[in-house]
């Protein structure tokens, strides 16, 4: 019972999600405990759901990581157009359940209700998202329905610039061509429900990589840190805004803390080789690097910092490889 989960011990604090179809499928036939060593966390969420029509039922528990034993329990039920509240309810007796406050902010103002079929491109959106160009296309065409079905779906404008800002990195448009739009939808995010994190996070990106306005940057970054959910994640200030004043140091705590929560994202680990080149510790940069590689092989982004890194070590052969 949830009031009885503050007489189950030591607060968690780090909670981990153990879920189907993710990179922690390799840990599955592992005990709880030993996932809760993997992964250094004190707690893993567990949920299942279930869909008829339009109707959803989740079911989510909190388990305690070293015992394996249940520390919280509960069912929901609702319709599909109001997942995006549920899911809030959910974080919050999560939260509550181990002994955190509830969240507030970081994911804006939640709607009662979203059309159904407009939540679901959302959904389709998120998870389309990827590095290669063709993957993120897919994605700013599902946002684009998404917002098309329903006007005022902030959350589905916050995404739409996240996908669109990877055409910098891959595919056949040019700057010019993408952010403007990426822009656009940033800023309509921000317009309909300016306490969503995401939006001024991605808006600092835009700002930052494509119009080069440091100063408004860094203004998006700090409203999106003020934004975020306190002990979920480390703050969203921009890494290279901190490399760009010379914070070299506190740029690779970042980029280490931000690892250490998610210890299986590629692009935490490449964040960290990211920084430590930046700070001229060249040969610690290709080190993570490699580990990069390892976890996703033959990514072009790996090489290319491989490349440039190689670069700066006056490496030009290895460089020329990795480039090529």
């Amino acid at each position: 019972p949830a009031d009885q989960v503050g007489h189950q011990g030591r607060r968690p604090d780090r909670v981990a999600q153990r879920h189907p179809g993710a990179a922690l499928d390799a840990l599955h036939d592992e005990r709880l405990p030993a996932i809760g060593e993997e992964l250094n966390v004190d707690a893993v969420v567990e949920g299942s759901l279930v869909r008829s029509g339009s109707r959803v039922r989740v079911t989510t528990q909190l388990v305690r990581a070293s015992t394996d034993h249940h520390m919280w329990a509960r069912s929901y039920e609702g319709e599909l157009g109001q997942m995006l509240a549920l899911q809030q309810q959910i974080a919050t007796d999560i939260a509550q359940a181990a002994g955190w406050a509830a969240p507030a902010g970081g994911s804006g103002r939640i709607r009662l209700s979203i059309d159904s079929q407009a939540y679901e491109a959302y959904v389709k959106g998120v998870s389309s998202m990827g590095m290669p160009y063709e993957s993120n296309r897919k994605a700013v065409a599902y946002f684009e329905e998404a917002i098309a079905r329903q006007p005022d779906f902030a959350q589905a404008y916050a995404e739409l610039p996240v996908a669109q800002f990877q055409f910098l990195f891959s595919g056949p448009l040019s700057p010019r061509q993408a952010m403007p739009k990426a822009e656009a939808a940033a800023r309509r995010a921000v317009e309909l429900d300016d306490t969503l994190a995401r939006a001024h996070w991605i808006l600092g990106q835009i700002l930052s990589s494509f119009h080069w306005k440091w100063a408004e940057a860094d203004a998006a970054y700090m409203r999106a840190d003020r934004l975020r959910v306190p002990g979920t994640n480390p703050p969203m200030t921009s890494r290279s805004a901190l490399i760009r004043g010379g914070r070299f140091a506190e740029a690779i705590a970042l980029a280490e803390r931000s690892r250490t929560l998610d210890p299986l994202s590629f692009n935490a680990q490449m964040d960290v080789g990211t920084a430590y080149g930046a700070s001229g510790q060249h040969a610690r940069a290709v080190e993570e690097f490699r580990r990069a590689d390892v976890m996703n092989p033959g990514n072009s982004r790996v090489h290319f910092q491989l490349g440039a890194t190689f670069v700066a070590m006056g490496r030009l052969d290895e460089a020329i490889r990795e480039l090529e």
